[in-house]
């Protein structure tokens, strides 16, 4: 990695907001809902409650107390920035840890931030994976489907994106198995595939407070150019797939974008456009997501892989992509929906 392009995790700030939003009980998708784990409800008069418990853990007071919802029928919010003032100067992995542990065991979702201006909480840059974020599921294991393969597919599938399978191989593996399958097979999958809550609102948000937004997959390009032209985003970069007559050969065109592409190109945004990274946004959910996750100023591991979450530093795990707005401090009433 290049170090100038590196953030300095270890520098310590004394004022921090923590952005907390209460879980959708109207999301459907939420895969998490089948872990072990049973997380505790958390109605909202509790919510200033859990963030004064910190003071028991860290000398701390509560600054600044800032809804960002609309409020619901109940009249009651659904998130809010807390301002908080740290009596002795914090690393971000001090206060990460700190709030993890405080609650990570509630149906909400969270994110810590340092308040300074040289790590500004609006991002400049978006960069988000596509499968699994972008659109529900994963496009590889759709198209596998028409070649009556999709149960093959999903199994290399899932474990290369909870990173026990190299990216790589995993990739090449399963695009052998496509060979022969039609090219216009793509529109059919495209078609029959839901976009993922919040995804338009969170683009067309970005996109009107300045945002240059990329996606970035370890699919495929057609798919990605689709979701380009239909998103309006900026920049699009994935896989190609080669094809001979209108029918799929079962290669990969090289190179294969994998994770250290990923960050690579959030490298690239970067320094193309003038953005520190401290001022990039990522969300993905696999394993070949998490080095670009790791190196920007807001890394959103968006209903993750296991260890994909354990590694992030910010998680959405009960509510769509919309939260991400919440956690760059962007109040509902200013979202393009």
């Amino acid at each position: 990695m290049n170090e100038t392009l590196a953030i300095h995790w270890e520098k310590p700030y004394k004022t921090w907001v923590l952005t907390i939003v209460l879980a959708n009980p109207e999301l459907s998708w939420q895969p998490h809902q089948n872990a072990t784990k049973r997380w505790e409800s958390v109605r909202p008069e509790n919510v200033p409650v859990l963030v004064e418990g910190l003071a028991y853990f860290m000398p701390l007071t509560i600054q600044a107390v800032t809804p960002l919802s609309t409020k619901n029928a109940e009249n009651a919010h659904s998130a809010w920035d807390f301002t908080l003032d740290l009596a002795d100067d914090c690393a971000f992995f001090g206060m990460h840890a700190l709030v993890k542990d405080a609650l990570d065991g509630f149906k909400l979702d969270w994110c810590i931030h340092p308040l300074d201006d040289a790590f500004p909480r609006r991002k400049a840059l978006l960069m988000s994976d596509m499968d699994s974020t972008v659109l529900e599921g994963e496009c590889i294991d759709e198209l596998a489907d028409f070649v009556g393969k999709k149960a093959e597919v999903a199994r290399i599938t899932e474990a290369a994106m909870n990173g026990t399978l190299n990216f790589e191989d995993a990739l090449i593996e399963r695009v052998a198995l496509l060979k022969g399958l039609p090219v216009d097979s793509v529109q059919h999958v495209l078609n029959a595939t839901l976009r993922m809550a919040g995804a338009k609102t969170l683009v067309d948000t970005m996109r009107h407070l300045g945002c240059f937004n990329v996606l970035v997959s370890g699919g495929f390009t057609p798919f990605t150019q689709a979701l380009c032209d239909e998103l309006r985003l900026d920049a699009h970069q994935a896989n190609q797939l080669e094809e001979a007559d209108g029918i799929f050969t079962g290669q990969v065109i090289p190179p294969i974008l994998g994770k250290e592409a990923k960050l690579d190109a959030l490298h690239y945004y970067s320094k193309r456009l003038g953005v520190p990274l401290e001022a990039t946004l990522t969300v993905g959910d696999g394993a070949n997501d998490l080095l670009m996750l790791q190196a920007s100023g807001l890394g959103v591991a968006f209903h993750a892989k296991k260890a994909v979450h354990e590694q992030s530093r910010a998680s959405v795990r009960f509510n769509d992509l919309s939260t991400l707005l919440y956690f760059q401090g962007i109040p509902q009433s200013d979202w393009i929906i």
